[in-house]
């Protein structure tokens, strides 16, 4: 397992986009204004990924004043070669599962969702096929290949 990194939950995603690249000068591994979802490199190996709060809401099936804490505003993002196993360790130890391991095209992963002991969000997530993503992902990911 790696940790990937963590994503704050933003309310206005361009303000937030704005002030990471440009007030912090964060260099754009992923996204721009207008998006859901951006990543930034704040040192070699070390990212920070922002992503508006309402769709990660939809994803996990919360709606703002659900079982959710007053206010999710980030996540701790794990990325795992497969998901099955932690799936079933999960439980195994009758970990409450808060969204099952769900494909997600859009994202180009398959994404697993649950709460730790204090109520704050974590993803498991695994990566999908390219010939699974959606298309525009795909023709997004041509912008940012190196």
């Amino acid at each position: 397992m790696k940790f990937e990194g963590i994503r704050l939950l933003v309310e206005d995603f361009d303000k937030a986009f704005n002030f990471y690249h440009n007030t912090l000068g964060f260099d754009i591994v992923w996204g721009k204004p207008g998006d859901a979802y951006a990543s930034f490199e704040v040192s070699p190996n070390t990212s920070l990924s922002i992503f508006k709060a309402g769709l990660m809401d939809e994803s996990i099936d919360q709606s703002p004043v659900g079982l959710r804490r007053a206010k999710d505003n980030s996540v701790l993002i794990f990325s795992v070669l497969d998901l099955d196993p932690i799936y079933k360790d999960l439980q195994e130890k009758k970990v409450p599962i808060l969204k099952e391991p769900t494909p997600r095209p859009g994202w180009g992963c398959i994404t697993l969702h649950i709460r730790d002991t204090e109520g704050n969000l974590i993803e498991f997530n695994a990566p999908l096929e390219k010939t699974s993503w959606d298309k525009d992902l795909i023709e997004d990911a041509k912008n940012y290949e190196k």
